[in-house]
Parts: C-alpha cells; sequence; structure tokens
C-alpha cells in the first residue's frame, strides 16, 4: 500500500492529465476518442485521493477495516467517511459513475463517434454518450473531490485526534 503523499502526488498527476485532455489535446485533434482518456485519468484521480484519505493514519480508524477491491473502498469511503468529513454528494457519486463508465466500455461489444460524442453501446442495446460537456462536468467535480480531499489532509493534527469536515 502507498503512502497518504504519494497517492495524493499521483491524483494530482493525473487531474492534471485530464485537464490537459480537455483544455488542450481535444480542442486540437477534435477526436471524441480522447474523452475515454479523460474519464480514465478523473477515475484515478479520484480513486487516488480517496485511497489518500482511507491510508492516512488519522482517518483510519474511523474507515475501519476494509476489503482492498474497489467496492470495498469505495464502501468504506462513501459509509464511513464522505458524511463524516463533509464531502459534497456530487463527488463521490461521481467517482462511482465513471468507474461504471469504464467497466462499462470494458464488457462493450461496439463503441464509436458520432457528432462530437464518443458511444458505448451493451449487450442490451444500452448506450453511454461521453460528450465534452458531460466530461466537463466529470471534470469539476474531479477537481472539488480532490480539493476536499486535500484540504481535510492538510488539516495540523489537533491535540484530540479528530478530524473536521471539509467546509
Amino acid at each position: 500500500m502507498k503512502t497518504t503523499e504519494e497517492y495524493r502526488g499521483l491524483a494530482k498527476e493525473r487531474i492534471a492529465a485530464a485537464q490537459h485532455i480537455l483544455t488542450v489535446t481535444y480542442p486540437a485533434l477534435k477526436s471524441p476518442r480522447l474523452f475515454v482518456s479523460a474519464v480514465e485519468h478523473l477515475f484515478l484521480a479520484m480513486d487516488y485521493a480517496m485511497n489518500a484519505l482511507l491510508a492516512d493514519g488519522r482517518l483510519r480508524g474511523m474507515a475501519g477495516e476494509f476489503p482492498r477491491s474497489f467496492s470495498g473502498r469505495y464502501s468504506a469511503f462513501r459509509f464511513r467517511l464522505a458524511d463524516r468529513l463533509g464531502f459534497d454528494r456530487k463527488g463521490v457519486e461521481a467517482l462511482l459513475a465513471l468507474r461504471n463508465i469504464l467497466v462499462g466500455r470494458q464488457k462493450s461489444p461496439v463503441e464509436f463517434e458520432r457528432a462530437d460524442a464518443f458511444i458505448i453501446c451493451t449487450n442490451d442495446y444500452e448506450t453511454t454518450v461521453l460528450s465534452r460537456g458531460q466530461v466537463a462536468e466529470y471534470a469539476k467535480a474531479a477537481g472539488s473531490f480532490i480539493a476536499a480531499a486535500e484540504d481535510i489532509l492538510n488539516q495540523p493534527v489537533p491535540r484530540n485526534d479528530a478530524i473536521t469536515p471539509h467546509g
């Protein structure tokens, strides 16, 4: 398991990569396939920020024991830490939504570009459409999520070892 500082650094790198894709690479190339790469970076950035909080010694007691799988880490974070620490529900839900997009893409038999969007299809003909606006919204949620995690992790250790909510 990495340290809190290593996870924080990885989260910053991934969010910067996603922002670069959305603000520099996509406008230059106009390829909606880049949205998938941006979603991957956003998911990893948020996952690393969540892991930083779970790895922090001051918060480990509040998080309790949890499996090392994504679902175990996400459940521990969502049900034991997110509300206590004052995380915006949108950010917590965006993390799961990004993961679901990526898992859906892995299982997808068909994907294609159409009209400045990237479409992912399931076997049941359900579609997920990634547009620039939608990915930008995810980027905004990810930025807020990571900023909240940074605020919490930057708090000095109080005498009673309590962490105060973000806000």
